[in-house]
């Protein structure tokens, strides 16, 4: 199932043609739809308020939806991978 072409991003909330918006997660409706480089933004937000105050998912962001708790799938788990490691290896 594709994504539609009025998505919106549920992170940043733009919608601009659903350009680089992805579903790779079990949510329903817009709250699965973001793009990777929002998602990214998001995790690695996440694994600096681990590090700087102990709070947070840290490192989890990159491998779990914060809101369905499912692992991302597919496109966006090899995307999201790739941005780890190219953030924190690379």
């Amino acid at each position: 199932q594709g994504v539609p072409q009025d998505a919106e991003c549920f992170i940043c909330r733009s919608s601009i043609e659903g350009q680089g918006i992805v579903s790779g997660c079990a949510c329903h409706g817009g709250m699965g739809l973001a793009h990777v480089a929002c998602l990214v933004r998001q995790a690695e937000m996440s694994v600096k308020e681990m590090e700087e105050w102990g709070t947070g998912e840290g490192m989890q962001k990159w491998r779990r939806c914060f809101d369905c708790g499912q692992c991302f799938h597919g496109a966006v788990a090899l995307a999201l991978g790739w941005a780890c490691w190219k953030t924190y290896l690379g």
